[in-house]
């Protein structure tokens, strides 16, 4: 049976979600809400949704609805997830789910008191490619990792009412308050990009990180226009990340350990990665031909809900957790 999806948005990325979910089989578009129920409609007609509402509780409210997708921004995931676990629903959230641990906390107790499924959106962590090179360290066939290198840069151009560069207080969010107090909308390279190779980090090196430092570039709005940071793991490997809105760079990810290292090909929609020996030979290679990393996240979810999972291993709630801490170490010094 497919699971039923409600998308509250009907923003880019709600767009580009409803697009692959039509591709799934797994899945069917049940609804959609958005605060212009013209454009909800729109959305609905395009994308064959059952139905479309002007208010997100009213979504909530539908019995038609499984499971809730929220493609929304950012200072917003936290309170609407909130409201769909309180309506029963299984949740997909894109990333980041939370913005602040307080909240990415609060969000996983409820999950667990209510029993139902919940999962940050962060597709890379499904990517196959991805999956085998995490396989290839969690083995050990590289030795301990020493170092993780991993960057999200791109070079947006400076527009103050874009979504990357509202400034971290914002008097037109008032409304929209995390649990450290902050009403913001919260977007700069870190919250959009660095959540990436954090995630990314995270999820190969299997373990959390114990110290984190880095530097920010602010943008003119006073958002954070560039971070380089690093991470120390218990196990004592390393990470060096970087993520950036003003300047692009490889997306290629490097992982280096004392017997050898792996090769990560465009980590955020990686298709290739390659194992190399400790004298840099590449003895082994695995490719994946991959449309759009959303069919993987879709698949999981959906596998997850039929078998009545409450928590996903790819992406587990100790992860979005620990993602959001580096958040907080970073952003509020």
């Amino acid at each position: 049976m497919a699971t039923r999806f409600g998308i509250l948005g009907a923003g880019g990325i709600s767009r580009r979600f409803a697009s692959v979910l039509k591709e799934c089989g797994c899945a069917e578009l049940s609804a959609v809400a958005a605060r212009d129920l013209d454009r909800a409609e729109a959305f609905a007609r395009e994308f064959g949704a059952n139905a479309a509402y002007g208010d997100y509780d009213a979504l909530l409210a539908d019995p038609a609805v499984d499971a809730v997708y929220v493609g929304l921004t950012h200072n917003l995931h936290a309170d609407l997830v909130r409201r769909a676990l309180l309506a029963g629903k299984a949740v997909l959230c894109e990333k980041p789910m939370a913005v602040c641990a307080a909240d990415a906390r609060a969000l996983a107790g409820l999950a667990r008191e209510k029993n139902l499924l919940l999962m940050e959106g962060m597709w890379t962590r499904c990517m196959p490619a991805v999956r085998r090179a995490t396989q290839w360290v969690q083995k050990g066939v590289i030795g301990p990792v020493r170092l993780l290198r991993a960057a999200f840069c791109f070079d947006a151009p400076f527009d103050p009412q874009s979504r990357h560069e509202y400034r971290r207080t914002s008097p037109a969010a008032d409304q929209n308050t995390t649990a450290s107090g902050d009403n913001v909308l919260k977007i700069g390279a870190l919250l959009d990009a660095g959540v990436y190779p954090i995630e990314f980090a995270m999820g190969v090196l299997g373990e959390h990180p114990v110290e984190t430092a880095g530097v920010q570039l602010p943008a003119e709005t006073g958002v954070d226009a560039m971070d380089l940071f690093s991470m120390r793991f218990p196990s004592g490997a390393m990470a060096e990340l970087s993520c950036s809105i003003s300047l692009a760079l490889p997306t290629d990810a490097v992982i280096l350990g004392a017997r050898g290292s792996i090769v990560v090909r465009d980590f955020l929609r990686s298709t290739r990665c390659e194992l190399y020996d400790s004298h840099g030979d590449c003895v082994a290679t695995f490719t994946e031909d991959v449309e759009d990393g959303f069919v993987y996240e879709i698949e999981h979810f959906c596998a997850l809900f039929e078998s009545g999972a409450k928590e996903s291993s790819l992406v587990p709630l100790a992860d979005t957790i620990a993602c959001a801490e580096v958040f907080d170490a970073l952003l509020r010094r």
